[in-house]
């Protein structure tokens, strides 16, 4: 089942029109047609908004349909998406992927190939540690 499908599926359970609820939550009908036509998965900002608008979790977007794993090029082009989006925002990181560290290639990879659970486990223990280095930043 594409997103596509999925949203199209969760727009009639709301009594809506995939039009209407594109519009209301400031995605374009371009997108829309994109998702339809071509089978595309949006970026991850825009998966977020869907998940909120129709209160469901992400993954419910984009599972395969055992529920075990994203599918790969789902993934992919998640954090893809979120590479480019953080690469944009934080001015100290100017380096295209070619041109990042050994380590950034390794962790990069390694995320690419994580479960949802495992993901969730990555990103709650890395919240962590940038709450302890907070606490520890404070107190110097």
């Amino acid at each position: 089942m594409s997103f596509y499908d999925k949203f199209e599926t969760l727009c009639k359970e709301k009594g809506v029109t995939p039009t209407g609820a594109a519009r209301e939550m400031g995605i374009t009908q371009q997108a829309v047609s994109l998702w339809k036509k071509r089978g595309s998965t949006p970026k991850y900002t825009t998966l977020k908004k869907v998940a909120d608008y129709f209160g469901v979790e992400i993954d419910a977007l984009v599972v395969v349909p055992d529920g075990d794993r994203l599918v790969d090029s789902t993934l992919k082009a998640i954090f893809t998406s979120l590479h480019h989006e953080q690469s944009q925002k934080d001015s100290d990181i100017k380096k295209a992927p070619s041109e990042m560290s050994e380590d950034a290639k390794k962790l990069n990879e390694i995320l690419m190939n994580l479960t949802p659970e495992q993901l969730k486990l990555v990103l709650e223990r890395a919240e962590g540690f940038a709450e302890l280095n907070k606490k520890i930043k404070k107190e110097d």
